[in-house]
């Protein structure tokens, strides 16, 4: 199960922020986090799904990758403003 609350125990010095609205290129970025040889990071993952498809499909990968820190946040309104463009 992915940490919820967003505490660790280990500082990890990166910090991969990944914002999911659907799970249909979720796999593809956890996966491409795994294949990297620098190991000391942590994953969050930002749902703004409107239902429990993102939750479930990061508990079943969390099992899968039992050495993956992953930790899930729950956005409950959306990611940005209310303006016509984001600013990154």
């Amino acid at each position: 199960m992915p940490n919820e609350n967003l505490q660790i125990d280990h500082q990890p010095k990166v910090s991969v922020v990944i914002p999911a609205y659907r799970v249909k290129y979720l796999e593809a970025a956890l996966r491409s986090v795994l294949e990297q040889d620098f190991k000391d990071y942590e994953v969050i993952v930002c749902d703004d799904c409107g239902n429990d498809d993102v939750r479930n499909f990061i508990q079943t990968f969390a099992e899968e990758h039992d050495s993956l820190s992953i930790c899930y946040s729950k956005n409950e309104k959306r990611l940005y403003g209310g303006g016509h463009y984001l600013v990154v």
